[in-house]
């Protein structure tokens, strides 16, 4: 009996009567613009401190270029889990076929929900995880002071 509970259950995912919660869906849509609008902020004024110091660092031993670095690989790590979260809501919620026409109007207005903010994510995540990485290359490609 557990473990048919269990059965189709998504990598420990937080669910409420058998769906994704509320917090997986909205962090599958906004992940990812989240975590390119905070390389954006945070890696703009990394790469303006060079400009205003003489050797380019942020304290003894912090390079910018390495504080660089490391923001983009959160960034670009952030991105690809908020888009694999977007991808495994859209595969936990069931298709409105399989609830049958005599389903619960409101149980198939949550499915239909979980499939418009899952798909919506990937969509989402894809053009904001390109954003990243070219804000990454962006970063290290252009010399800010001339």
């Amino acid at each position: 009996m557990e473990a048919s509970a269990n059965a189709g259950t998504v990598a420990g995912a937080p669910r409420e009567n058998g769906f994704p919660g509320a917090a997986r869906l909205w962090l599958g849509l906004f992940g990812a613009p989240l975590a390119w609008s905070l390389q954006a902020i945070v890696g703009y004024a990394l790469t303006t401190v060079p400009c205003g110091t003489a050797r380019g660092e942020l304290g003894p031993g912090i390079s910018t270029a390495g504080a660089s670095l490391v923001l983009s690989a959160a960034a670009l790590a952030w991105a690809v889990l908020s888009l694999f979260i977007a991808w495994s809501n859209v595969r936990a919620a069931p298709g409105n076929d399989e609830r049958g026409p005599g389903a619960d109007p409101l149980e198939r207005a949550r499915t239909s929900r979980i499939h418009f903010m899952g798909h919506a994510g990937l969509i989402v995540g894809g053009i904001f995880l390109f954003g990243v990485v070219l804000d990454a290359i962006l970063q290290f490609a252009l010399v800010p002071c001339r």
